[in-house]
């Protein structure tokens, strides 16, 4: 039975909202200071008016939010000059997120996020911006509740923790994600950017230009060993970043769902339903895989990116030991089918698309007269040639009680679906597939959760593939 709860958020949510009324005018404060040659006292005089004329509607934004579950739905009532009442039946409640910013740890608050089942984007999602940290969990327990006790696919204690990465994981999972590799240097960007001028950053740039470029000595080794310096300085800010967004990261078993808890300064905790999850997909890379690493995430139809995570999924495990990876995906999904390669065929399709724009850059450094895009272009072919062919190597499929896809090289994923889980299947055959005997079977997901491709099998497999998925499906007699 469905608990009854019900409440409004808490004062300081008032703040909060007023806080983003100010910062909407933060754009346009930075284009009159750059664009209209405003002074800053002057912007600073506008933005004062903003922030007095926001905080009474951030007051009485607060007094008119109403949330309760009742009789199986969700109810959220707001609204100053429109009110608007949003109703969700807890059925169609995905998954819900309690955050914990460093101000609302302070408080004892926390940010409530509900995803229910719109296609994965933000309208999909309930906010709740500021409530008592029991109030909360009283909220989680009385939208999930009522499903707590369902059987879960694979027993075990209720709290037990599947996976719980050591700080040298997390460290190694910032060093080796673009994730959090763009993070620095966009940081970098920002403050050579000549941009930086007009908002007083010139005596940081000026230094930045004084200690390092002009005081390396001229020699293209020096260069490289300057931008050498700059990537290590990079890799370490994203290792550091990784560390602080999911230190203390566990991965837990919670009454028939699972639980993320993640987060130095900012503590974020995730609850999903098992019978939601559609899967469980190993993430890596070349260099993940050489050094015997990867990542795990569950598919989840519904979940939006607003939610704190990749849209459609939700992440197991940033980043662990291989063999650690392949014990949490036995366990969450048993008896998984052996992968069957696909055709060699599919190599020379792999070889085209990776040489292709390479070899264009090369003739055009060649044409040109520009030997260092020419050279440039020309290790970059060679190199994509290597890339090819781990890509067709790592391509494979199977099918038996979970669906299994695997692909990708710079980024391989490896899928292990519930066979239920796609909503429709297409089969694909563009003129160069047709002309080889390949064609690509599609496996869409639906709200919000992606599409996951067999690339590049022959059309003997596609048949039995669907077949065995979907024996209702028939495949068009082969037209080649």
């Amino acid at each position: 039975m469905t608990s009854s709860v019900e409440g409004r958020l808490h004062p300081f949510a008032a703040v909060i909202f007023g806080w983003r009324i100010a910062r909407g005018a933060v754009p346009a404060s930075i284009a009159a200071i750059v664009a209209l040659d405003m002074s800053v006292a002057r912007v600073a005089a506008l933005a004062a008016i903003l922030v007095a004329v926001a905080a009474p509607v951030a007051v009485l934004w607060w007094w008119r939010y109403h949330y309760r579950v009742v009789d199986g739905r969700l109810e959220v009532t707001r609204g100053v000059v429109v009110r608007r009442e949003r109703t969700v039946p807890l059925e169609r409640i995905r998954g819900v997120a309690l955050d914990e910013p460093i101000v609302h740890r302070a408080l004892g608050l926390v940010r409530v996020r509900v995803d229910a089942a719109a296609a994965g984007d933000v309208f999909g999602e309930l906010a709740l911006a500021a409530v008592g940290r029991q109030a909360g969990n009283d909220l989680r327990d009385a939208v999930l509740g009522s499903r707590a006790m369902e059987p879960e696919r694979v027993a075990e204690p209720t709290g037990a923790v599947l996976a719980a990465p050591s700080v040298a994981m997390l460290l190694l999972a910032g060093a080796t994600s673009p994730r959090y590799l763009l993070i620095p240097g966009g940081l970098i960007f920002g403050v050579l950017n000549p941009l930086a001028d007009d908002f007083g950053l010139d005596w940081l740039t000026g230094w930045l230009t004084d200690t390092f470029l002009d005081a390396t000595p001229e020699g293209v080794a020096a260069r490289i060993l300057l931008g050498g310096c700059v990537v290590v300085v990079a890799v370490a800010l994203a290792a550091l970043g990784s560390v602080i967004a999911d230190g203390g990261f566990r991965l837990r078993s919670d009454s028939g769902r699972l639980r993320t808890d993640r987060g130095l300064i900012s503590h974020r905790q995730t609850v999903v339903e098992r019978r939601r999850v559609l899967g469980v997909e190993t993430l890596d890379s070349p260099w993940r895989r050489a050094l015997g690493v990867a990542s795990l995430v569950a598919p989840v139809g519904g979940v939006s990116a607003a939610a704190g995570e990749s849209g459609g999924q939700v992440r197991l495990v940033p980043l662990d030991r291989r063999q650690r990876i392949e014990e949490l995906n036995a366990h969450l999904t048993p008896d998984e089918p052996e992968l069957e390669p696909h055709p060699k065929a599919a190599l020379p399709r792999r070889l085209v698309r990776a040489v292709a724009i390479p070899a264009g850059a090369l003739v055009v450094g060649v044409s040109l007269d520009h030997s260092w895009l020419a050279v440039i272009a020309a290790i970059s072919a060679v190199a994509m040639v290597g890339v090819a062919v781990d890509r067709h190597r790592s391509l494979g499929h199977g099918v038996g009680r979970w669906l299994v896809l695997r692909s990708g090289s710079l980024a391989r994923r490896r899928s292990v679906l519930d066979p239920a889980a796609p909503v429709t299947y297409v089969l694909r055959r563009s003129p160069s597939q047709r002309r080889a005997g390949l064609c690509t079977v599609q496996a869409h997901l639906g709200l919000g959760a992606g599409t996951r491709s067999a690339l590049d099998i022959g059309h003997d497999q596609a048949r039995r593939l669907i077949t065995q998925l979907a024996p209702w499906v028939g495949l068009p007699a082969d037209r080649r």
